[in-house]
């Protein structure tokens, strides 16, 4: 989908049974779960594309530096893929069933459906794997810091795992079947799909949690800005929560307070947020002066000989 040319499409066939893709410098990868490959779309060569062997049905993908790693769910394996030197492959054995993978550091993170485990793979000590137990019937998981969250839909919690104490465990409760999960800062929102919610988790807070109403068979979410918008399966719609109830801070530096002015000024103001500016309107009378200033320090000109005297 070309978003800047009105969102036109093209298609690029690759092979079957594809669940996730990643992209690599200007190359897309996409596991083919059904053929036990990997497609590899070529963006700067009018996307053709190469396959490359893998292991038994892989499933999701991630990447540390050039290096590409595949989860094999039926093989217990992982396929490491070296875009540096030919694609060239080689493969570490983990056990269980691996599906969903990222990483943390150096480190790969793996979900094993097999035994309701986290596989935590070393890339910088040989590829040594550690298996850590969590809570049953676990599939996505996501990061925080040096903290693994990882959803058990088995028994309605949060498993975290401490990769700095020792892979030290703890658990959150949440509503009926926790399922995909994000961040925004420090607070985790996972979707409690037989509950139609969202439990909130505080993990800056002591992981105090709570709870919000979205729509029937809360599915997925993703996040933008201070918006996290949660798609609801069981309805076919879309639940915007609100995470920012912290209003940004602005100070108006020169001129100063009281201050008696008249032909030409420079306005200077400062703006801060607990998420980000994206810019300052100036208003004189709450009518918009000149264009809203994106960069700081902001300041604009302003004739104040177009101004009524006192204003």
């Amino acid at each position: 989908i070309d978003t800047a040319n009105g969102n036109s499409t093209a298609t690029i066939s690759v092979g079957s049974g594809a669940y996730s893709l990643m992209a690599l410098g200007t190359k897309i990868y996409v596991p083919n779960s059904s053929d036990d490959t990997v497609t590899i779309i070529d963006t700067e060569n009018s996307n053709a594309t190469t396959t490359i062997g893998v292991g038994d049905r892989p499933r999701y993908i991630s990447a540390i530096g050039s290096k590409l790693y595949v989860t094999n769910n039926d093989a217990g394996t992982v396929t490491i893929i070296d875009t540096a030197n030919g694609n060239s492959t080689t493969t570490v054995q983990v056990g269980g069933a691996p599906v969903g993978i990222i990483t943390l550091g150096e480190k790969l993170v793996i979900s094993d459906t097999a035994n309701d485990s986290i596989i935590i793979m070393d890339t910088a000590n040989s590829n040594a794997t550690t298996s850590v137990r969590v809570g049953a019937a676990q599939y996505y998981f996501t990061s925080i810091d040096n903290k693994i969250y990882a959803a058990n839909r088995g028994d309605n919690t949060v498993s975290i795992i401490d990769t700095e104490n020792g892979n030290a465990t703890s658990t959150v409760g949440t509503e009926s079947s926790p399922y995909n999960l994000d961040a925004i800062g420090s607070k985790l929102y996972t979707v409690n799909r037989f509950s139609d919610s969202v439990t909130v988790i505080d993990t800056a807070n002591g992981n105090s949690s709570s709870t919000v109403s979205v729509g029937t068979n809360p599915y997925a979410l993703a996040s933008i800005g201070s918006k996290m918008y949660v798609y609801n399966a069981g309805s076919g719609t879309v639940s915007v929560i609100e995470t920012d109830s912290t209003a940004p801070s602005v100070a108006v530096s020169s001129p100063t307070e009281g201050t008696v002015v008249s032909a030409q000024i420079q306005l200077t103001a400062s703006a801060s947020d607990n998420y980000s500016v994206s810019g300052l309107q100036f208003q004189v009378d709450d009518v918009n002066v000149q264009s809203e200033d994106t960069s700081a320090p902001y300041t604009i000109t302003l004739n104040t000989t177009n101004l009524t005297n006192g204003s």
